[in-house]
């Protein structure tokens, strides 16, 4: 987003971060941290992965499985939240739904029954409808940081769940298990997306 303020000390969970205010595609002024970077060139390593899907009435955070590095699906492990969460709990969130990322051997899970039971648990009557609205966020525990990735759900590849990257758009945090940094990350990343 463009940057319309200067930096400001907010307060948050009793540790002061030091902010820029920013309009994002919502229409309103979100916290921007400092501590956001850029996101290298890729590739680094993928150690784990997760997803974050904004929609207007809740908010889905689901575990994502590596079957080989920069290959990944997400899998049945999902967690609901209402739109208006507290940051710290959607950090948790994220937090615990990567924890759970593994590697598996390719060609170990059936990607259509997965996707069935995804599609169940979400309570989407289809793709079109799991589509539909979405902020899509791919998340990537690296080497020391959290890279986030905003997805464009006008573009897929063609496979069930998938959504082109905005390479543009990429940046990383710090991974220290801040859930509130966690969750304003999240939310900038879901100012960039691009949605249906």
């Amino acid at each position: 987003g463009q940057v319309i303020g200067v930096g400001v000390f907010v307060r948050l969970n009793k540790r002061v971060h030091h902010m820029k205010l920013n309009l994002d595609k919502f229409g309103e002024r979100s916290l921007i941290p400092y501590c956001i970077k850029q996101s290298p060139p890729m590739p680094e390593s993928i150690l784990q992965t997760a997803g974050a899907v904004w929609y207007p009435t809740k908010i889905i955070v689901g575990t994502r499985t590596l079957t080989r590095q920069n290959t990944y699906y997400s899998t049945d492990d999902l967690t609901i939240l209402p739109t208006d969460c507290p940051a710290d709990v959607l950090g948790r969130a994220l937090s615990a739904h990567l924890a759970r990322s593994a590697s598996v051997p390719e060609g170990s899970v059936n990607y259509r029954e997965l996707r069935k039971r995804y599609l169940k648990k979400g309570k989407f009557k289809s793709e079109p409808d799991f589509r539909r609205d979405a902020r899509y966020v791919a998340i990537f525990r690296v080497p020391s940081f959290l890279r986030f990735e905003p997805r464009d759900n006008n573009l897929s590849d063609g496979r069930w769940g998938s959504l082109l990257g905005m390479p543009n758009e990429v940046f990383r945090i710090d991974d220290n298990n801040d859930y509130v940094m966690i969750a304003t990350a999240i939310h900038t990343a879901w100012s960039k997306c691009i949605f249906s």
